[in-house]
């Protein structure tokens, strides 16, 4: 019993601490997640499946229709005529069984079903182009979540290394105090200066646990599920993005675009078939009936008749129904209107939102070199007593704003990238999957 509790608790030591150290997860793999299985992807498709199945109903306008019946009459009296001086006369049974077959079809409406099926397979397809939307925007919002993720991470990085910082320089402090070479003043404010920077370590420590939690929420995963995500690299992707290039394939490929234009093909398909319900339709109807009677030469018998049917007045309301459907396709129009402008002005601000994050990760990168050259500087003058404590800290918070500046705009290319790519209408999860952008290890300034 002792040797099987050993195992246990080895086993458990092995792969416990195993499934506690987190997963690896790559862009690739999350965002493969997300586009496949998110919650807002199941709705999108549940939505799609039933603008299909409209379709069906439309359609089933076009197709015959049958119907059963079948019914057992109970009578108080007989029916009866009356016939002369005899008397009455029996004409049907007291208690009767009858039952048939009744079919109809629609032959001619002057488009209106035709019009109908083609509105509901316009809805349809752009259910769809929503539904390609709706999983581009998730891919979108996963990918500034997996960047923010690894901004938090650096961000908790260069928190650690001022805390590292400000502990070598207390050391420092407290050597030289001891040795009389300085005042207790520059101990003291060695301390607090520590304790500072020991609570911005805490905040990015639940900055980056936050940003985790998001990332677990979009994988539909505990959100206290540790996540390890790699570095990604996205500088292959337009260097020098030309906006009116953006803009043209913005719109040609921006799924919301292309979404309301077959809305508005479905709308105008719908108010066809409106105006085409104010003229008559022709149709075939024919059956066979059983009619229990044994007063009758033929109890059962086939019929076949065709019709024509013409609504003279319905209270107004097809005349409201049409009027409602033009209101609705002026909508749709000006709606379409104001997508065109607002996606110019979204491939516009990740055009120069991308310029400008690229020449800010220059400044910033020869900022981080000043800083750090700054700080091995002022240490050296500070064991010689050529500086204060003051200037040693305030150095050390230059090179930790310095590095924070240079991640901060470093992530931001990616973002940018990310927005741009989003803004042309472009698939994100195929960007991302495509070798020019494969994972790959930033090296740290």
């Amino acid at each position: 019993m002792r040797r099987l509790s050993v195992v246990c608790l080895l086993f458990f030591l092995f792969f416990g601490v195993g499934l506690r150290a987190g997963h690896a997860l790559t862009l690739r793999e999350g965002l493969e997640i997300v586009t496949s299985r998110g919650r807002r992807i199941q709705i999108a498709e549940a939505r799609q499946t039933a603008a299909e199945e409209d379709v069906s109903l439309s359609r089933s306008k076009r197709l015959p229709r049958v119907d059963l019946f079948a019914r057992q009459s109970f009578l108080a009296y007989q029916p009866e005529a009356r016939f002369g001086p005899s008397g009455p006369v029996p004409v049907a049974d007291k208690n009767s069984l009858s039952y048939g077959l009744r079919a109809s079809q629609l032959l001619y409406d002057f488009g209106q079903s035709s019009s109908s099926i083609r509105a509901a397979a316009l809805r349809s397809r752009a259910q769809g182009i929503n539904t390609e939307s709706t999983r581009n925007v998730a891919a979108r919002d996963f990918i500034m979540a997996y960047i923010g993720l690894l901004e938090a991470e650096k961000r908790l990085d260069v928190a650690r290394d001022e805390v590292s910082q400000y502990e070598n320089h207390m050391g420092e402090a407290k050597a030289m105090y001891e040795e009389g070479l300085v005042t207790v003043n520059d101990l003291l404010q060695a301390k607090v200066i520590l304790s500072d920077a020991m609570q911005r370590k805490m905040s990015a420590q639940n900055t980056r646990s936050i940003r985790e939690s998001v990332i677990n929420n979009l994988l539909l995963r505990p959100l206290s599920a540790e996540v390890e995500p790699n570095e990604i690299s996205t500088a292959a992707l337009f260097p020098k993005p030309d906006l009116d290039s953006a803009t043209n394939t913005a719109g040609k490929l921006r799924p919301e675009l292309r979404e309301l234009a077959t809305r508005i093909e479905a709308k105008e398909a719908a108010v066809r078939s409106l105006r085409a319900s104010s003229y008559p339709t022709i149709s075939l109807n024919g059956g066979f009936a059983y009619e229990e009677n044994e007063y009758m030469v033929h109890e059962s018998n086939w019929n076949l008749s065709a019709g024509v049917s013409l609504n003279l007045y319905s209270g107004g309301s097809t005349s409201a129904r049409l009027r409602r459907a033009e209101t609705e396709l002026d909508a749709l129009r000006i709606e379409r209107a104001a997508a065109v402008e607002r996606v110019s002005l979204e491939v516009k601000d990740a055009v120069l939102g991308l310029r400008s994050a690229g020449k800010r990760v220059e400044a910033a990168r020869d900022g981080v070199k000043q800083a750090d050259e700054n700080l091995r500087l002022l240490n050296l003058r500070y064991e010689e007593g050529e500086a204060t404590a003051t200037d040693v800290q305030d150095a050390v918070t230059l090179l930790a704003r310095a590095k924070t500046n240079y991640w901060s705009a470093l992530y931001g290319v990616q973002r940018e990238t990310a927005l741009l790519i989003f803004a042309q209408g472009m698939d994100l999860v195929k960007a991302y999957n495509n070798d020019d952008f494969a994972n790959s290890h930033q090296r740290a300034p």
